[in-house]
């Protein structure tokens, strides 16, 4: 069985990232993931754990220097914005893109049979057991999926990884029209 450890980067325990990392490789771990929080879904209620870019950044490069120490492969669980990274070229975790905007989407099944676009998203687009799955599809595409890839973020014109990143988790910032509370990138810190 391999195990992986996942580490959600809050603005309250960014620091322990590393040691966190050395834990999970400790524990057996194969992988350790880092997330960063979302204040999305149910989290909406609990903004003040949104880690700033820099926090994320730091979190991000110090457990990666963990991991090549120990061996332990990282992933980033949620995407981070390439903006973020001292150098957007090279992030020292993977960066991916959000599954809306991939090439292959993925959906969240709820135990109910509830379908959302992912698993921050609170919008239901139907239920499996009473909807077949060609139509729950449509709705996701029409809804969603075609409006989100359609539009890119005005803070994001002009940017050279805007293609890659597409304005980042946009649920994070509570509307596909938003823009990814990290995106902005260091340099820009959000107040509060």
């Amino acid at each position: 069985l391999e195990v992986s450890v996942s580490f959600v980067i809050t603005r309250d325990n960014w620091r322990e990232s590393a040691p966190t990392a050395e834990l999970a490789f400790a524990l057996g771990a194969r992988t350790f993931a880092l997330s960063r929080f979302c204040p999305a879904g149910t989290a909406r209620d609990a903004p003040h754990l949104l880690p700033t870019p820099t926090q994320v950044r730091q979190a991000g490069e110090r457990a990666r220097e963990t991991c090549q120490r120990l061996g332990l492969s990282t992933a980033a669980a949620i995407t981070v914005p390439r903006c973020v990274w001292a150098d957007p070229t090279a992030p020292p975790l993977p960066t991916g893109v959000c599954s809306l905007m991939s090439d292959r989407a993925t959906v969240t099944l709820g135990p109910d049979g509830s379908v959302r676009s992912c698993a921050l998203s609170t919008r239901t687009v139907g239920n499996l057991r009473d909807t077949d799955w060609p139509t729950l599809a449509d709705r996701l595409w029409r809804l969603e999926l075609a409006p989100l890839r359609a539009r890119l973020p005005d803070e994001c014109q002009g940017c050279d990884h805007g293609h890659a990143c597409r304005g980042g988790c946009r649920l994070a910032a509570g509307s596909l029209d938003a823009l990814d509370p990290l995106a902005p990138g260091p340099w820009q810190e959000p107040s509060g």
